[in-house]
C-alpha cells in the first residue's frame, strides 16, 4: 500500500470490520517487530503480506496527517491489547504525526486528548524536539508530550 493514494476520509470512516482487521494485522506487525528471528526476517521480506498492508497504511495516514490522521490513531490505539496502555501508538505513529505535522494537528490532538483518557496516556509516551514546531504549539503539547533538546 506504500506509495499508493490512501483516502484519509475513507480510513477514518472505514467499516468496523475492515478497521478491526487492519487494527489486528498492524498489531501483529507491531508483535513481530520484536518477535523471533524467523519472524523479523519474514517482515522484512514484507511478509505475511496483510500484516505489512496494514502498517503501510498506518504510515500513509501518518504521511498524510491532518484531524483525520488524529482520528484514525485514537481509533488505532482504542484497539490496542491489553496493557500497551498507549505507548505502541504514542510512541511510534502519533510521534511520527507531531513531528510531521504538529502545527496542523493540534486542536485535534488537544481534542481528542481532552476527550480520551486513552489518547491522552498515547500522548503521555511521544517525545518532541524543541524547535520541532513553533513555539505556541510546542507550548500547547507540553501538558500532553514528553519533549527534549535536540542532541541531547
Amino acid at each position: 500500500m506504500r506509495g499508493e493514494c490512501v483516502s484519509k476520509d475513507w480510513m477514518v470512516r472505514m467499516p468496523d470490520r475492515e478497521f478491526e482487521q487492519l487494527a489486528a494485522n498492524w498489531w501483529e506487525f507491531q508483535r513481530r517487530t520484536v518477535g523471533s528471528r524467523q519472524e523479523r526476517r519474514a517482515l522484512e521480506q514484507g511478509q505475511p503480506a496483510e500484516v505489512q498492508a496494514a502498517d503501510d497504511a498506518v504510515r500513509a495516514m501518518v504521511d498524510a496527517g491532518g484531524d483525520a490522521g488524529v482520528a484514525f490513531l485514537r481509533r488505532l490505539n482504542d484497539a490496542s491489547p491489553p496493557h500497551d496502555d498507549g505507548e505502541t501508538v504514542g510512541a511510534g505513529p502519533l510521534e511520527d504525526l507531531l513531528h510531521e505535522h504538529g502545527d496542523s494537528v493540534v486542536d485535534a490532538i488537544e481534542l481528542n486528548a481532552r476527550q480520551s483518557p486513552s489518547f491522552a496516556r498515547a500522548l503521555s509516551h511521544a517525545w518532541l524536539e524543541k524547535g520541532h514546531n513553533t513555539p505556541a504549539v510546542e507550548a500547547r503539547l507540553a501538558r500532553w508530550t514528553r519533549s527534549r533538546n535536540p542532541g541531547s
